[in-house]
């Protein structure tokens, strides 16, 4: 089995849809974790925008009473479903209330808890709070700024807004252009730093630190677009870094308790994806798109090399038996196909060379069979032709002896053309029977009786009468054969006939004491052209083609015929043939069709 080309073959295909499902398994596995990689950190970077957008929200208004309408619209841009719980897990939002809130811990939203960085940057928050401008306030706000930006050869764009509604300009503008109306309070702001500036001072003092002089808007750091900006204002004295970091937590802490009324209470936002699971990249990466080429690439390849070395040495053994073959067709009947191994090529080279062989032996015979039947053809024609000009010439007067030679040799080729017609009946698979009960005994009898004159005692032994269904003249000429051939070829003293009836069959033999047949010849007694006398070519009685005869009609008609040497010497021949018109019947379609 391991030389077999169908293992080959088969363990070639399994190594490859191994290496295709691994490097498919491999690709699948690389590219889910790294896009499960990317895809956590798009949802992280996702929630952080959102939850700062509803914080956002948050710092201006006062309650979450509208927060259904910035949350669908939060949704919708960053294609999330978004759940807003209040401190007790009762729901005050939600973006798809037809569902179950997911159990996914929520981020807080509080407003107030954003602290002022403990740094040396500036102080800036997104709560609006205690200093939110009505329109009024906002449009004069919105005008100086604009005015500012004109004056600074800035652009329109430059002016943004804080969350308490104050519009303020971005980037550098000269001194000159500020004016008072961009930079005084207007009146919440100017209340709500009063405040602020009051409750600092109380919380710098609990801790012994000289008071600030106030807590004023900023609207020159670079940071003051981001939201409502602020900045301490003291004394001409350094202050050392710690101090400035408990201002700063004295400022927050203010902060947080003049606007704990005026902003909406701590909540959490639980976001999810809108179909309830972690949704795919909408599209591979270039570093995915290059990994699975090049596997694919290499797979491709890999199995290209495996399939040219399993197939290419077989290619090459079959165009040699293809030119074999074309070798043979062209009449080289020597061609033979290398026969060097055990797998179904080398099967098939053999068959080639018995073919070959079978051809050529087939060949072989075809030209001794004509060369035998030119000479079997001719010594009856010249002893015809020479017996006839002698009596035309005179020189023999016997007119009885001249008819009785014509007469055997005509008799002679009367046999070999009847023989050979036969012969090509059978291999045309049109010889047939006309079966009928015939008396198999009676039938020996006279086959023996009819040759008792030629020299050797011939006897029959067996019962007198049995009874078989058979063609009665090819049985004859079966008995005939076997009797002539051991009479002319066996040389023998006697020769006995048996007949012994069995259970639906007669067995005949033909047994002789005479030259015998040589034991490794045993084999090729019923081919076609064979003779036991290989020297006795041309001037011996026979063709060769009797005993093949013989099989053939034993077989038509369902039975068996063998041959055994005879110790000390001689041979015996024994055929089987059935007593029942069905194996008559079954044997000749065996032969016809085969």
């Amino acid at each position: 089995m391991r030389r077999s080309l169908l293992v080959r073959f088969l363990a070639i295909g399994i190594v490859i849809v191994t290496l295709s499902i691994a490097g498919t398994t491999w690709i699948v596995s690389t590219a889910v974790t790294r896009r499960d990689a990317v895809q956590i950190d798009r949802d992280a970077r996702t929630d952080q925008d959102v939850v700062a957008a509803v914080r956002s929200w948050a710092g201006r208004e006062q309650s979450w009473a509208d927060v259904a309408t910035e949350l669908d619209r939060l949704g919708d841009r960053f294609d999330r479903r978004l759940v807003l719980l209040d401190v007790d897990g009762r729901t005050i939002g939600d973006t798809d209330a037809s569902r179950p809130v997911p159990q996914l811990p929520g981020t807080p939203v509080d407003p107030l808890s954003e602290t002022f960085a403990d740094t040396l940057s500036p102080i800036s928050t997104t709560v609006a709070g205690a200093m939110v401008l009505d329109e009024s306030q906002a449009r004069s706000s919105r005008a100086a700024a604009e005015a500012v930006a004109a004056c600074a050869g800035l652009p329109s764009s430059s002016v943004s807004l804080w969350p308490n509604g104050r519009a303020v300009v971005s980037g550098a503008f000269p001194p000159g252009c500020e004016t008072e109306a961009y930079t005084a309070p207007h009146g919440p702001e100017q209340a709500a730093l009063g405040l602020l500036t009051a409750q600092t001072n109380e919380c710098l003092a609990a801790q012994s630190i000289t008071p600030v002089s106030a807590v004023q808007l900023d609207l020159v750091s670079p940071g003051a677009a981001q939201g409502i900006s602020l900045r301490v204002v003291g004394g001409d004295e350094a202050v050392p870094l710690e101090t400035l970091q408990r201002t700063r937590s004295c400022v927050t802490r203010a902060w947080t308790t003049i606007n704990e009324d005026l902003v909406p209470p701590r909540a959490y936002l639980v976001t999810s994806p809108v179909d309830g699971a972690r949704p795919a990249l909408d599209s591979l990466t270039t570093d995915s798109l290059a990994r699975i080429a090049a596997v694919v690439i290499g797979l491709v390849a890999l199995s290209g090399a495996l399939v040219l070395v399993a197939s290419g040495q077989a290619v090459r053994r079959i165009r040699r038996l293809q030119l074999v073959t074309e070798r043979l067709t062209a009449g080289q009947h020597t061609a033979r196909a290398p026969e060097s191994g055990q797998d179904e090529i080398s099967r098939l080279g053999s068959a080639v060379n018995e073919l070959a062989d079978g051809l050529e032996q087939a060949r072989q015979q075809r030209d001794q069979l004509t060369a035998d039947i030119a000479h079997d053809l001719r010594t009856p024609l010249t002893n015809i032709r020479g017996w006839a000009e002698a009596w035309d010439d005179g020189i023999v007067s016997d007119k009885d002896e001249v008819a009785r030679v014509i007469g055997r040799e005509a008799r002679h080729l009367e046999r070999l053309i009847d023989d050979l017609r036969t012969v090509a009946s059978s291999d045309a698979g049109e010889l047939r029977l006309q079966p009928q009960e015939v008396d198999l005994a009676a039938l020996l009898q006279e086959a023996v009786d009819a040759r008792r004159l030629q020299g050797p005692a011939v006897e029959y032994r067996g019962p007198l009468r049995v009874v078989v269904v058979a063609d009665p003249v090819l049985l004859r000429q079966v008995v005939g054969n076997l009797l002539d051939n051991a009479l002319v070829h066996g040389r023998p003293r006697t020769v006995v006939v048996s007949l012994s009836p069995g259970d639906g069959s007669a067995q005949v033999d033909v047994e002789d004491d005479g030259v015998g047949i040589r034991e490794e010849d045993l084999g090729s007694v019923f081919d076609r052209l064979w003779r036991a006398d290989r020297s006795r070519r041309r001037d011996g009685p026979g063709h060769g083609l009797g005993l093949t005869i013989t099989r053939r009609i034993v077989e038509l008609h369902g039975g068996s015929i063998g041959v055994v040497a005879v110790q000390p010497h001689g041979a015996r021949f024994t055929f089987r043939i059935p007593s029942t018109p069905s194996s008559v019947s079954d044997g000749e379609q065996r032969l016809l069709g085969s």
